[in-house]
């Protein structure tokens, strides 16, 4: 998730995964300022984290326990990290297309189409 997400146009659907995986990279961004006593800055990322959930929340998209399952198999055939494989099976069964700037997701582009930020 960037700043570049303002840019996407709808219809978008974000996973339960990027949701998880935004918030868990928002929570360490919030614990480090914290922890160096830059509240107000800490406290920023909680607001962008709820303005984004405000704006993504009628466009999350169902993952299935299938979709677990074979984006295990995925990360272990293609060395991808879990939120990767798993959300390439939802874009594979929804016949989407990725949006991301991560060029991790070059390795995925026989499986999904990718379109680069």
């Amino acid at each position: 998730m960037s700043k570049k997400f303002v840019e996407v146009k709808e219809p978008y659907v974000v996973s339960l995964i990027s949701i998880i995986e935004i918030t868990s990279v928002i929570r360490r961004k919030y614990l480090e300022l914290a922890k160096k006593g830059e509240k107000s800055r800490a406290e920023g990322y909680i607001r962008f984290l709820n303005l984004t959930l405000s704006h993504i929340r009628n466009n999350v998209v169902e993952v299935t326990f299938r979709d677990v399952e074979r984006g295990i198999e995925l990360m272990f055939e293609r060395d991808v990290n879990l939120g990767e494989a798993v959300n390439t099976m939802v874009a594979k069964r929804l016949n989407l297309t990725v949006i991301s700037s991560d060029k991790d997701w070059e390795s995925l582009r026989d499986i999904i189409d990718v379109e680069n930020m």
